[in-house]
């Protein structure tokens, strides 16, 4: 990961390496790899936490993510307050709850009905999410605290001055290339493709939205991961003065710049957040789990972007991709959609 901000008064300590294992592409596949993590980093876990004990800085609580559940048992045998951090929506959550009692073998409390017509019944990979009455669900169960959104304060109530990213990146971004794309473009003019950082499309796919972007005939901005480059069809990165395609970007800058007019994503929750919160219409292609969800609420709750269709297969047509982008660039539909966005980016604004 490439930082971008000076040193602060956070320090960063593994607990766990599996390169040498392989990662999820190792023993036994993705199972093998969160039961090698378990075993590893709840041991180097609780020998952290015992090192700073005596420390003038003692740990007095562990906040983590709620996938991980076993950090609770950790926050057990210190002896310490524990605060489960959920990355993806409360509603979602709500949603894997009942499954996480059957495998548990216990009786589920009744979850709030799921009012989602159109949506996939709710199983694996398909979960459906809900809003405020999830928040008032959970609440009688376990003490719970909305938060967010999750952005650097700059692009919502600037409560904290200069702080306009999130510290690092996965990826080592190509700033400069990106933002000299975007300020030599018109007003809300460019497509951003991104797919995130863990996704991955299928060699067809990526001819697919290659082709797409051909006959939209707009100008882009395509993030494609050094692991996916040779996914893409043959010299498409020389695309002359019409896009670019990128290893990496400043998301959050490249979303705030308002030459930007579409947002093509993976709707990952941290996306489809910073898509709203920053004015940006949405596109959605959703690959897995909550994506599903999200890229749902996109399009039907919110209003503020169109789900592309995909086939038996799961593959998403050139044809379709461009008629999405097409209806939010030029169509008006479009209209709605941006006036919609932008009414949720006030209410993000409000919410901080």
């Amino acid at each position: 990961m490439a930082s971008t901000n000076p040193p602060c008064s956070v320090n960063f300590e593994s607990i766990y390496n599996d390169h040498a294992q392989g990662g999820v592409a190792g023993p036994s596949g993705f199972k093998g790899f969160l039961e090698r993590f378990e075993a590893a980093a709840s041991t180097n876990l609780i020998h952290l936490i015992k090192k700073f004990k005596d420390s003038n800085d003692p740990v007095k609580c562990l906040v983590y993510d709620a996938n991980i559940a076993w950090a609770s048992k950790v926050a057990d045998e210190v002896a310490i307050a524990r605060a489960s951090f959920f990355m993806q929506s409360c509603a979602f959550v709500a949603s894997c709850y009942p499954m996480h009692c059957d495998l548990a073998g216990v009786v589920s409390p009744v979850v709030p009905p799921l009012p989602m017509p159109g949506l996939p019944e709710p199983r694996l990979p398909n979960l459906p999410s809900l809003g405020p009455q999830v928040i008032n669900w959970m609440s009688k169960l376990w003490p719970v605290h909305a938060i967010g959104p999750t952005l650097p304060p700059l692009y919502l109530d600037n409560i904290v001055q200069h702080d306009h990213d999130y510290g690092f990146n996965i990826f080592n971004p190509e700033t400069h290339t990106c933002l000299k794309l975007l300020d030599s473009k018109a007003k809300g003019s460019v497509v951003y493709f991104s797919f995130g950082s863990a996704a991955t499309l299928t060699t067809t796919q990526y001819a697919e939205v290659a082709k797409a972007l051909t006959l939209t005939s707009k100008s882009f901005l395509w993030v494609v991961k050094p692991s996916e480059e040779n996914k893409l069809p043959t010299n498409f990165k020389d695309t002359g003065s019409s896009g670019l395609v990128v290893s990496w970007c400043p998301q959050l800058q490249v979303l705030a710049h308002e030459a930007v007019g579409c947002f093509v994503s993976h709707s990952g929750w941290n996306s489809t957040l910073e898509a709203i919160c920053l004015g940006v219409p949405v596109v959605a292609m959703p690959q897995i789990l909550d994506q599903v969800t999200n890229a749902h609420y996109v399009e039907h709750v919110w209003k503020v972007g169109i789900k592309v269709e995909s086939d038996e297969e799961g593959l998403c047509s050139s044809e379709e991709i461009r008629g999405c982008v097409d209806a939010i660039m030029d169509g008006e539909r479009g209209g709605e959609i941006r006036r919609s966005v932008c009414g949720w980016r006030a209410l993000a604004k409000e919410a901080m």
